[in-house]
Parts: structure tokens; sequence; C-alpha cells
């Protein structure tokens, strides 16, 4: 069965034809779980968020006024209530406050730190990115395994695209650091 386009789906929902809400979560439902997750860290939260950013979405369709892809408009629904549901358990998260990059420094940040990864074990990769705040764990997912752009992250989170930028910059620094040290921990522990 060859899918449509969202916004073939939206407008039969919309027309009230609302069962054809189901292919919408059935393409996004993997993407919107993993953001949740990342953001959360708790696996039963994830699919609370889920369910909430799925039922919110139905509830608000018509005010998608598709000015950007339903997928952007679907991550900022999740974001915002992923963040909110982490300060209600606990309120005193405090994000980083927005700091200027110069061009330089963003396109010296080279992602050969992220490439060597693949050799390095998925559990201490889980462990160090749960180091991460909240916003960057998102800012990161979002980049790398969804594949948005600057731009569409930007939209999503309600940050700057610089703020992005320096997300993705801080983000990917403290994960590499962070590797090293629980590497180096593992290295230690293996020897001795």
């Amino acid at each position: 069965m060859h899918l449509k386009k969202d916004n073939y789906y939206i407008s039969r929902v919309l027309e009230g034809k609302t069962c054809d809400f189901k292919y919408l979560i059935d393409k996004y439902k993997d993407m919107i779980f993993t953001l949740a997750f990342r953001i959360t860290g708790n696996k039963e939260d994830a699919e609370e968020v889920a369910q909430d950013v799925f039922l919110k979405a139905y509830r608000g369709l018509e005010a998608f006024r598709g000015t950007s892809k339903f997928s952007t408009w679907l991550y900022k629904i999740a974001y915002n209530h992923s963040v909110s549901r982490i300060r209600k358990k606990q309120p005193d998260i405090q994000s980083y406050d927005s700091m200027e990059i110069t061009m330089d420094e963003w396109k010296g940040e080279t992602d050969i730190n992220l490439e060597r990864m693949d050799n390095i074990p998925v559990k201490y990769i889980r462990q160090a990115f749960e180091k991460l705040e909240e916003t960057e764990r998102a800012v990161l997912t979002m980049f790398y395994q969804d594949e948005l752009s600057v731009k569409e992250i930007s939209h999503a989170t309600g940050l700057s695209i610089s703020n992005v930028k320096v997300k993705l910059f801080r983000g990917r620094k403290k994960l590499t650091d962070t590797l090293k040290r629980i590497l180096k921990t593992e290295l230690i522990d293996l020897i001795s």
C-alpha cells in the first residue's frame, strides 16, 4: 500500500474522516517516542508524552497552517510537552543561557568524534547521552537521528537558529568529553 503525503490525510481528517489520523500516527509514532524518551529519559513518561502529543495534534489539527512540515509541527508539540513534563518533575532545572558562537567555531566543529562513536558500545553512549541537559538531548536527536535542519529544529523548539547551533556545539562537546571520562574509567577498571 502506497501512503500519500501528510496533507492528504490532514485534509481527510478535517473533512470528518477521523480514522485517517491513524496513518499520521503510524508514520510519526517512533520519531515522537524517541524524541520524548531522549528528553524524559524514561520509557513510561515517553509513552505518555507520545500519546498526549497525538491527542493534542488531533484536537488542534485545524490550527496547523501548513507553513512548516507536519513533522516539524509535531516535533514542536512533542518537544514542549516533554520539557514541560521534565520541569514538573524537576522544577529547578535551568537551561543554558543563549551564547553566540562565531561561524568559524561552528564550521570548525567537525563530527569526527561523533563518527567514531560507531565503535563505542551503545551502553556507554546512552550513559553519556543521559548526562546532557534535556534540550541538548532533544536537539542532538533531531539533528543526527531524525536529520532535521537547524532551521526546522529552531521552529520545533522555539530556540533561535544561533541557540540551536550553540546547543549542537555544546552537546557534541559534552557528549565526547563525557564519553572520554566513561571510557577511561572503564579501561582503568579493566586493567585493575
